[in-house]
């Protein structure tokens, strides 16, 4: 028994951008955690974008791609990326989900300032390198906030465990 597979490494393209043709979501700093003075305004050339897809019921995969983000902070060209057109390796056919992160530092992970879309599903995407398919409006606006320090979360929750002590003791 012999079972062929042609299409065993297809491969999926999308268009990796925040505005287009369908879509528009620029990318904001926070109201409230953000550095003093640039709350609700369009991140600028600092920040980078990068991208999460999961296939189906797949693991959820890092693209390879940062692209910087085009314009200063709180101008019009802020808060738009243009990536170019991603391959989406593995993709032969069905939903693809995908995650955009914005970050301000070497990668997502180790970045002061960052930010990432909700998880949202396409039902399909485009296998021809010419015809990208957009993420549109299934990719909303979204913001970045200041990531807490790993030693204010723990004064937080020494604080906490204090509180419940004493209220224990009451």
């Amino acid at each position: 028994m012999s079972v062929a597979c042609a299409t065993c490494f297809g491969q999926g393209y999308v268009a990796f951008s925040n505005s287009g043709v369908t879509t528009d979501a620029p990318v904001f700093y926070d109201q409230f955690d953000v550095p003093l003075g640039k709350e609700g305004l369009s991140v600028g050339d600092a920040f980078r974008a990068g991208l999460q897809y999961q296939i189906g019921a797949g693991p959820l995969t890092w693209a390879a791609v940062a692209t910087a983000f085009g314009g200063a902070e709180g101008t019009l060209a802020g808060g738009y990326f243009d990536g170019g057109t991603l391959i989406i390796p593995g993709y032969v056919s069905g939903p693809v989900s995908f995650i955009v992160v914005a970050f301000n530092g070497a990668d997502y992970e180790s970045s002061l300032i960052r930010g990432a879309s909700t998880l949202f599903t396409l039902p399909s995407i485009s296998t021809s390198s010419e015809t990208p398919t957009e993420f549109g409006p299934a990719l909303g606006a979204f913001t970045v906030s200041i990531v807490p320090e790993p030693s204010a979360l723990a004064f937080a929750a020494l604080g906490l465990a204090a509180l419940m002590a004493a209220r224990r003791r009451a």
